[in-house]
């Protein structure tokens, strides 16, 4: 096969593999079954804490940060405008 030919042939294969995930990235039951679980972890996670621990919890941590529940294992969740490209060091710190 000649160099144009094998060009051809891997550039349809890489679009046809590029097809083929976007289909599947794109199948609702899928997204669906991902939106279920993380609902009901969420309940699950809520109806384990204390009106202490929710109340305490709405704050946040400053900027757009949110506090971790360690003791249900959510990590801190960081918050970013990203008007221009979000930008954090290796601190987590905005620049």
């Amino acid at each position: 096969m000649n160099k144009r030919k094998m060009i051809g042939a891997h550039s349809a294969l890489a679009l046809l593999a590029l097809a083929v995930s976007q289909v599947h990235a794109a199948d609702p039951t899928v997204q669906q079954g991902r939106e279920d679980r993380a609902e009901k972890a969420a309940q699950k996670t809520l109806a384990k804490m204390t009106m202490e621990e929710k109340l305490a919890y709405i704050g946040g941590t400053g900027g757009w940060d949110v506090k971790p529940l360690t003791n249900y294992g959510v990590p801190q969740i960081h918050g970013a405008d990203g008007g221009v490209g979000v930008r954090y060091t290796s601190e987590g710190k905005p620049y």
